[in-house]
Formats: C-alpha cells, sequence, structure tokens
C-alpha cells in the first residue's frame, strides 16, 4: 500500500510546494505571482523587490479546520480507503477539539494528540529545509517534524519502524508531534507541521526544484541523463506515460514531471488550501514569500524587527550550490525533455511562464558561453 490511500484521510488544511533552483536574479519578478494568494502589488518601482509593502489581499484560512473535519463525509470508496490504511482510522478523531487552531484531539486513553496542520510537500534540494528552518522561528510554531518521509517511504502493512517508531505506523507518525501538542496545549493559536521531500511525487511532492542540477560529477550526471531518457521513452512507448508515471522510473527524473502530479492533489484538496512556490522565486524575495506563507497559514503578522531576525538566518542547508555545474550538452538534453511538461505545468498554474524555468534557461547559457 502506498501512500494515496493515508492522503485520502487526512484533514491536512494547508499544502505548501516549493519549485525550483536558481542562477540568481531573473528576469520574471519573484514576487508578481504571491498576489494571486496574499500579496499586493509592489509600491515603489524603485526598489521592486527590497523590503515588503503591507499586504493588501489577504487569503489567510477562512475556516476552522476542526469545522472541516466535521463536515467530513465518507466517498462511495471509503471502505476500500480504510482497508487500504486502517492504522490511520484507528488512531483518527470523530471530532477534533476546536479550542486550538492545530487538528488536535484527546484520544480514549486520555493523551492530548495532534497531527501537522501544514505540509511542505516539498521536492528534493529545493529549499524545504531553509522554509521549514525559518517557519519554525515563528513564536506561534510548535515543535514539528523536518522530514518523517511517513507518507511517502512508510508502507502498510507496516515493515518495522520505518521513520514513525515503534512500529511504522499511523500512530506513531503522531507521536512524532507530541512535543509539539504539549507546546500547543499551552498555546491554542500555535501550529505543527512538517518537511518531507517527496511527499509531493509519493502520492501517485510542494517547494519545486529546476530538474536538471546534478548531485554527481558532470561526467557521470550526463550518462546518467542519456540513460534515463531512453529508458523513459522505451517505458513510454510499451506502457503510455501515465502508467510510466506511476511506475516513478527513473526516479529522479519522474520527481521532475511537476504537472504530471498537480491534478492528483487538486483532486483532492481545494485550490484554496495549495500554495504553489518556486524556489528562484524564493531565493530572489525570500522576505516577502515567507511573510506571504505566514499568511497563508494564518499565523499572527510578525513585526519589521521579527522578520528581520528570522530572514537574518544562516540559509539552512544550502548544500546543493556545492554541486558541480552540468555540461551544456547536459542540460540541452533535459530542457529539451522536460519542455513538454513545463508547458502543462504552467497551464496548470494559470498561463504563468515563471513555470516554463525558460528565464533560468537564459541566466544559465549565458553563463556557459560567459565561461567558454
Amino acid at each position: 500500500m502506498g501512500p494515496t490511500g493515508r492522503l485520502a484521510s487526512g484533514f491536512l488544511p494547508l499544502l505548501l510546494a516549493t519549485l525550483a533552483r536558481v542562477y540568481g536574479n531573473t528576469e520574471i519578478n519573484p514576487t508578481s505571482y504571491l498576489a494571486k494568494y496574499t500579496w499586493a502589488p509592489l509600491a515603489d518601482p524603485l526598489r521592486p523587490f527590497a523590503a515588503p509593502v503591507p499586504p493588501l489581499q489577504v487569503s489567510a484560512p477562512s475556516y476552522h479546520v476542526a469545522d472541516v473535519w466535521a463536515s467530513f463525509r465518507p466517498s462511495p470508496r471509503h471502505d476500500e480507503i480504510v482497508r487500504a490504511a486502517p492504522d490511520t482510522w484507528e488512531v483518527l478523531p470523530q471530532a477534533l477539539d476546536k479550542n486550538y487552531r492545530n487538528p488536535c484531539w484527546t484520544d480514549a486513553k486520555g493523551r492530548f494528540r495532534c497531527a501537522p496542520y501544514f505540509q511542505i510537500l516539498g521536492v528534493s534540494k529545493c529549499g524545504t529545509t531553509d522554509l521549514y528552518g525559518r517557519l519554525r522561528r515563528h513564536p506561534d510554531m510548535a515543535d514539528g517534524a523536518k522530514g518523517p518521509h511517513f507518507w511517502d517511504e512508510c508502507p502498510y502493512p507496516p515493515k518495522g519502524a520505518c521513520t514513525a517508531p515503534p512500529n511504522g505506523d499511523f500512530d506513531g507518525y503522531v507521536n512524532l508531534f507530541e512535543k509539539g501538542a504539549t507546546q500547543i496545549k499551552s498555546n491554542p493559536l500555535a501550529i505543527v507541521g512538517e518537511a518531507s521531500s517527496n511527499t509531493y511525487t509519493g502520492v501517485f511532492t510542494f517547494v519545486r526544484r529546476r530538474p536538471s542540477e546534478p548531485f554527481e560529477g558532470p561526467d557521470k550526471f550526463h550518462a546518467r541523463v542519456q540513460r534515463d531518457i531512453q529508458m523513459w521513452n522505451n517505458c513510454v512507448a510499451k506502457h503510455g506515460t501515465a502508467e510510466c508515471v506511476r511506475r516513478y522510473e527513473p526516479q529522479q527524473l519522474v520527481k521532475g514531471m511537476y504537472g504530471e502530479f498537480v491534478e492528483a492533489w487538486t483532486s483532492v484538496f481545494p485550490r484554496e488550501q495549495l500554495l504553489f512556490l518556486r524556489t528562484e522565486d524564493y531565493k530572489a524575495a525570500p522576505r516577502e514569500h515567507i511573510q506571504t506563507v505566514i499568511k497563508f497559514l494564518g499565523m499572527r503578522e510578525l513585526s519589521d524587527e521579527e522578520t528581520t531576525t528570522m530572514m537574518r538566518l544562516r540559509r539552512f542547508n544550502a548544500q546543493s550550490e556545492k554541486y558541480p555545474r552540468m555540461w551544456p550538452e547536459s542540460r540541452k538534453l533535459l530542457e529539451d525533455f522536460y519542455r513538454p511538461f513545463n508547458q502543462k505545468l504552467a497551464k496548470l498554474m494559470g498561463d504563468d511562464p515563471r513555470f516554463l524555468w525558460e528565464d533560468t534557461a537564459k541566466k544559465a547559457a549565458a553563463a556557459a558561453a560567459a565561461s567558454a
């Protein structure tokens, strides 16, 4: 049993996704798309990406998670879903405690328990650690779990402790937030979340990363690109695109097909509960993005001093910047391969050209030409 059945049962109200890697400043305004969620147009054209202006459009949650859970009505496939992940349904409560913003309840044993209020679905090396690390500095953010990977790595039936000891089941997963639950009980406005970088693609993952950055030497990377693309083409010729995406091989190549997974999420979660971010833009304008996420989560706005302190933190997990650059021919192969997938994603994102990543392709080509 993969994670799909488990996720179909969740009451997670807010899901965040980050989307790509940067090569420096881009030609696309890195904050313009945030206006669709919680941001207003920037007031000062002379300082377009400096200090943020006070947001005029606020898309904080208009509901209480306890009410969302109370309104749950089983689907026609409910019995099938329960059979797929009974450990989840054995733990989920009949009702959530409305005295707390976070989904919390007191179980039959008298334990005060909490599940995550939000998930940063990520993909690998997209900035999920940095985003989560900064959010953790908010006074109303309780201790959670950065990357337990429960939804994408722990199957049912459980096979050992996995990342949710002792048994690798949903009860163990909720236990990961025990410390946060204690903090929430003292601060009813506090919330807890988690950030597992492969949950986005594990559903069939949301900070997104440009899918063409190598984790190894450029020569080995180029050979792997050629091999993986050939493997994918052979699979599609035999089984079709949808089936090959489900087979999830070659894994690293499929992870970059962001558009193939968006509809799986939007078919389950209302669009207003999903926030998509692009990593290039997050890095170009981190302050605006952090403030947007805080608004999206319905958390207290930070003062200028609090925000400045948060933004002065050293970047979390910046290891990807140490990787060598790929060869130009590797980049060309990947850009050609991902073009139709990026076109689909841009269409799903309201014809937003930033999700074509043409701006970063131009910057990379210019950098390669300058170093030739």
